[in-house]
């Protein structure tokens, strides 16, 4: 053996590099949160470019029995009422925005503005939390999920009594 393979390491290199790694990382974890939940430049300047075509705003209302009832939030009146069998991915969607607005401490029924852009794209954003789904991400048929309801004539309103009980609410809070 050696001198060298006598003497230990010294300590400070190591201490050095080890808090070299950890600032690396603590630095690039903040900056990730920062950025989260904001669209990339480019989207943004995609849908700056674009104009509503179309627009509508619903409220999706969860029901005691799973359901979800889709009410036009100006007059009350109950358009559909989704079971998980006619609307997988109305209810998928709607699981994820409740999540966004449990994280806001906002009101967990959604109420959402689907608009259909000069450029083609359908989208479904939540006032409230700011949060958009771009639908045509999630193909041609859960997009016609969505879609069907820019039309106030192609979803006939039913009867209030089918929802079960009186509509809560459809009252954003003031920010």
């Amino acid at each position: 053996m050696s001198a060298i393979d006598l003497q230990p390491f010294p300590r400070w290199p190591l201490i050095a590099a080890g808090c070299l790694i950890a600032l690396s990382i603590a630095g690039t974890g903040l900056v990730r949160l920062q950025r989260l939940g904001e669209p990339s430049p480019v989207a943004r300047a995609e849908a700056q470019l674009a104009t509503a075509k179309e627009k509508r705003t619903l409220a999706f209302v969860a029901r005691e029995d799973g359901a979800i009832a889709v009410i036009e939030p100006e007059t009350g009146a109950v358009i559909e009422v989704l079971t998980e069998a006619n609307g997988g991915f109305v209810h998928g969607a709607m699981r994820g925005l409740r999540r966004t607005r449990m994280v806001h401490k906002a009101p967990l029924d959604p109420i959402l503005t689907i608009a259909r852009w000069s450029d083609g794209r359908l989208t479904a954003t939540d006032p409230l939390t700011g949060a958009t789904i771009d639908l045509h991400a999630f193909g041609a048929d859960n997009r016609r999920a969505f879609e069907r309801y820019l039309t106030p004539a192609a979803s006939a309103p039913v009867a209030l009594a089918a929802v079960g009980s009186a509509a809560p609410s459809l009252q954003e809070p003031s920010q």
